[in-house]
This record gives C-alpha cells, structure tokens and sequence, in this order.
C-alpha cells in the first residue's frame, strides 16, 4: 500500500504469512482475525508448581469460546460458542415432512449431538501442542522475520523453524475473506493506548476464599447480564438499583465479581471462575486471588463465560429461544463491527512515523478442537430451520453481503518480538506513553536506542495471543421457517 507506514507494511507482510503458514481442516473456509495482545503467563498456569487443569481450560475458553464478526483482518467475541450451539440443537427442526427419510437422518444427527453435548458439564477445550503453555517446550514453535523499506511500505519476509521448513503457499482463492476497508485493518497497527475501562482480567479464586452457591443465595439477573453477585458494584447505564447491586455502566466494574456462567468451567462446586477490572485491588486480605489468567477485552470475556447471553428455563418455547439468539445477533454484531471502525477500545493512537524496520518474532499456532461436545455436521446439514426465524439469522454465512461469523479454531502465540531500525523521535517518545503497538500489549516492552548507528530496538519479551484463527460458519439456518411463508404462528417443537 503506497505511504504505508513500516508497521502497516510489517502488518500485512505477517497477516499474509500466518494466513498461508495455517493449514485448515479440509473442506473449513478460514479467516485469520487480529485482536487486542492477551498475554499468557505460563506460571499462572502452575502457581503452585503443579499444572492446574482448569487453569488452563479457564484461558483456552476465556480466549477461544466465542462467536464474533471476521472482518478486515479483525476479530471481534461476542457471542458464546457453546451458547448459540446449544440453542441450535434446541430449536433446529428439518423443512422436510417427520417420518420422511431426510427427516429422519436430521433428527438422528441431531439427537446424537444434543446427548453428545449435554454429556460434557464440562466445554473443553483440547489444545495441540498439548503442551502449549509450557516454556521450556519447542513443540510447535518457529520464528518469522519481515523487513519494511522506504515510503512506500514495502516488505519482504523470512522465516525458519519446525513447522515451517518452506516458503508458505498463498491462500486458494475463496479461502479467506479479503480485505474489503482497509482502514478498519490500518487502525490496529499503530501506537494505541487502550481504554482499562474495556477491558478485564480473568482469575481464580484462591481455594480459602472461594464461595459456594447455594439455592438461598440465587443470581441476581440484570437484563441477560448473569453475574452472581458477592459485594462488588456493577454499573450499568441504565440506572437500575437491585440492592447490593448499582447498575450503571456496563463498561466498567469495580473490583470483582464471580460468574453464573462458572458451571462450565469449574472441577468443584467451590472453584469459580472470576472477572476484575484491570486497574482493581482486593480490598481486603482475603480478597487475595490466584495469578491473573487473562487481560481481554471485557465483552469477549462476558461472552465466553456466557454472561450477557439470553437465559431460558427448560420448557421455554422454541421460537421464543430461536428470536431471542436472532435478535442478540441482529443488533450486536454490527455494533462490535462500529466499535472496530471506531477503534471504541482505544483511548488515544498516533501513527507509526517510522519507515525502515525490521519484526522478528516467534510464533506459535494453538490448535483446538471441540469434538467431544460439538458436531459441526449439525450445522452444515442443508435442510433445517429455526422456527420463527428466516434463513441465515443466526449467521448469515460468507455470501455477499453478509456479515460472516467465526468460531475460533487456533490462537497465534508470539514471543520474544523485536522491532528495530531507524525510529524517528516521535516514535521513541510513543514507546514510552501508549500502551500497545499493534496488537501487541508494551507493558513489558523496552525500547534501546543505539547512538553508534542511530538506531533502536523495541523488544516485546513475553508470550501474548495476537490473532485467531476462525472457521467461518455457514449460514443458520440455511432454510426459512415455513410458517413464515404461510402467515402462520410456527408450531414446530424441537
């Protein structure tokens, strides 16, 4: 792109390399999405010395357990991945008449699925390298290194390590999505200070403070916002008083609060998963919680621990459900799509002025797979719809037009990233005064000027999740409710 910064251009140099280096399950059209550097601290993970699996399945589900727009490079949760699953195998009912053969063979998918899915209390996720989270492990590791020269952006790329041995192939057309507004992509690299208010972290309870749930202590429910509430403030903006509970702004929370959502992550009744505010401190000694899991974006957090999703009681109606997810989708996705054009995460930016530099990083892909809870052959059967709901409502799949949602599939881990060249002066000065330079958090960074040649050094040490990888869902659901042709109130059950 001419008069591309040395970022931007370092930034599709690398987008190109990770979208050709992953390969996809056959038959599953991928897109590679950017986001906001989580950081992964491999202690967190054994504080105690002794890996802690629900440590690990706390930050896999945290980073990877959403449903979210894949546009321009960029990826934005939403929606939680076990959730809108779910609710497709409650309420998908085939076009074809039952007692019909094609009727038949869905509803037998199906009914596998559902005892498949309703069998694991537990959403696990299973990573390869199983190993990922461990430092002193290669496994899966490889470095990459790309160079930008000159005004016009310009970049040439190199690369070595295991699961690299040659150059990588371009993408087949139709494998990815292009990049339709560049802007929305050039937005992400640049100096950018994130907005704390935004953002939150995930913990665990130490095991002496953790609390119990119990039928006389029953969730507070505010508005499809589950939290189970234990003295903290929760402000929301729409002004609503619910005793111990001051809903003001939905945005930020004030020290910390545990999740209605922690039955899909917990191995004991008294182990629950827990979000704070980025800037929060127990008040009081007891309040002391485990190392922190994860710094995300507090949206995709509350997604994946399902916390701002619809509830429904057993016996709610099915087009009651198939609306309420419909609806959720309709309204949401092109406001996080706003909120990417708006850059609404950031607090202040400036462009990188800097032309002639050089990244090099090690980078890591962290394969999930769902298979004990989900069955992607539910999905993709053709003849099914939602009742009360058109085709496509749950997502309207990759056709022109839409808006195509992604399930995470792999995380991009990088690790010792080092960006040296000629920095100009403004750029030093950045280095020191926002808080990430591309998606890559600089809480950690240093950044060494060398007199000799004039030239500086930004190292980025530590290890941070930077991008997804997603498979794009295909429409849901691919067929219309018939009622709604007829006129009639759809009668279907599923």
């Amino acid at each position: 792109m001419p008069n591309a910064s040395g970022l931007l251009a370092l930034g599709q140099a690398l987008d190109d390399y990770l979208v050709g280096e992953y390969s996809p399950p056959p038959g599953t059209q991928t897109a590679l999405g950017f986001l906001p550097g989580i950081a992964v601290n491999p202690s967190s993970f054994a504080p105690t010395g002794v890996v802690n699996p629900l440590a690990v399945n706390t930050f896999l589900n945290s980073v990877l357990n959403v449903l979210g727009p894949v546009v321009d490079g960029r990826f934005a949760g939403f929606l939680s991945a076990h959730q809108i699953y779910g609710t497709v195998l409650d309420v998908a009912f085939p076009v074809d008449p039952l007692g019909t053969p094609a009727a038949d063979a869905f509803l037998s998918v199906k009914n596998t699925a559902r005892s498949a899915f309703g069998a694991s209390p537990v959403k696990q996720l299973v990573a390869v390298p199983m190993n990922w989270y461990d430092p002193a492990s290669s496994e899966g590791w490889a470095s990459f290194s790309t160079s930008a020269s000159g005004a016009a952006g310009s970049a040439e790329s190199s690369s070595e390590g295991e699961t690299s041995p040659k150059p990588s192939p371009k993408p087949m057309p139709g494998e990815t999505p292009p990049i339709i507004a560049p802007e929305r992509f050039e937005k992400l690299w640049q100096w950018r200070t994130l907005d704390d208010a935004a953002r939150a972290q995930v913990v665990l309870p130490a095991p002496e403070a953790a609390t119990v749930t119990t039928s006389e202590d029953p969730p507070v429910v505010v508005r499809d916002h589950r939290t189970k509430v234990n003295g903290p403030i929760v402000r929301d903006h729409r002004g609503i008083d619910l005793s111990d509970v001051s809903v003001r702004d939905h945005r930020s929370v004030s020290r910390s609060f545990s999740s209605q959502a922690v039955a899909d992550f917990k191995l004991a009744p008294s182990r629950q998963v827990m979000l704070q505010a980025v800037a929060a401190e127990p008040a009081v000694a007891e309040a002391q919680v485990q190392p922190v899991l994860a710094t995300a974006p507090r949206r995709q957090l509350i997604a994946a621990l399902a916390d701002d999703q619809p509830m429904f009681a057993a016996g709610d109606d099915v087009t009651v459900k198939s609306q309420a997810v419909a609806q959720l989708i309709e309204t949401q996705a092109p406001v996080l799509v706003a909120e990417i054009d708006d850059d609404a995460e950031t607090s202040s930016t400036q462009t990188v002025e800097s032309h002639d530099l050089t990244l090099s990083l090690e980078y890591c892909f962290v394969q999930v797979s769902r298979d004990a809870w989900w069955n992607d052959a539910v999905l993709r059967m053709p003849r099914w719809y939602a009742p009360g709901c058109k085709a496509g409502a749950f997502s309207s799949g990759t056709t022109v037009g839409g808006l195509p949602l992604g399930l995470p599939i792999a995380m991009v881990i990088t690790r010792n990233v080092q960006v040296s060249g000629r920095w100009s002066e403004a750029d030093r000065a950045a280095a020191e005064s926002h808080t990430s330079f591309g998606p890559w958090s600089t809480h950690e960074s240093t950044m060494e000027y060398d007199e000799s040649n004039q030239s500086a050094t930004l190292a980025i040490p530590g290890w941070q999740v930077v991008a997804v990888v997603c498979a794009l869902l295909p429409p849901l659901a691919p067929a219309d409710d018939p009622s709604l042709a007829a006129g009639e109130p759809a009668a279907a059950t599923a």
